[in-house]
């Protein structure tokens, strides 16, 4: 009987909050809301097998609830993705890009949604982006600025979606009231995190 009183008192004592003097603070360096669909999207970059860019996309709602994601790679069906090039010219032949697959593989519409991704839509994918009816697009990076591919795509972009594509630290300042000093630390933290090239 002694026994079984100890332990209960034991285990009530376990419930009651700790005491202590002082008042211990929240994390600083946490993610933000905003922030999240683009961490996801770098993260899933990392599924991508091509040696020479990852990219990673990520399709939210206005609430930031996921609605698909997706990163750049052979299709599903390819199961021995060995036998086809990787080299830069041969692989455009068989990869499915990111935001292709986000959108392929979701999991309710995406009319209406917000796509964030690692590297700025090429034409193929915007006109995909446009079919879908996807509102904004928010990109981390924009690579070969005077690409045909990337000049028409950017065309269809600003000219098709109710809002233009947004660099996503353009995007940050306009959602969330950041500090300045913070503003450098985020991206060097997550690509320290995730280990992403941009």
């Amino acid at each position: 009987m002694f026994f079984i009183f100890e332990s209960f008192k034991l285990f009530k004592d376990f419930l009651q909050p700790a005491q202590c003097d002082e008042k211990i603070q929240k994390r600083e360096n946490y993610l933000l809301k905003q922030e999240l669909p683009m961490a996801i999207a770098m993260v899933v970059a990392q599924r991508s097998k091509d040696p020479h860019t990852q990219v990673g996309a990520c399709i939210v709602d206005d609430n930031n609830h996921i609605l698909g994601y997706g990163y750049n790679g052979h299709p599903s069906g390819a199961n021995n993705d060995d036998q086809y090039s990787w080299d830069k010219k041969g692989k455009h032949k068989f990869v499915c890009h990111a935001e292709r697959n986000a959108i392929d593989f979701r999991t309710a519409s995406v009319k209406g949604a917000t796509l964030f991704v690692t590297l700025y839509p090429c034409s193929e994918c915007a006109k995909t982006i446009l079919q879908n009816e996807i509102k904004r697009v928010v990109y981390l990076d924009k690579k070969d600025s005077d690409n045909i591919k990337l000049t028409d795509s950017t065309f269809m972009l600003e000219n098709g979606l109710p809002e233009k594509p947004i660099q996503f630290w353009d995007y940050l300042q306009q959602n969330v009231e950041i500090k300045k000093t913070r503003r450098g630390f985020e991206i060097q933290n997550l690509n320290k995190i995730f280990m992403t090239k941009v």
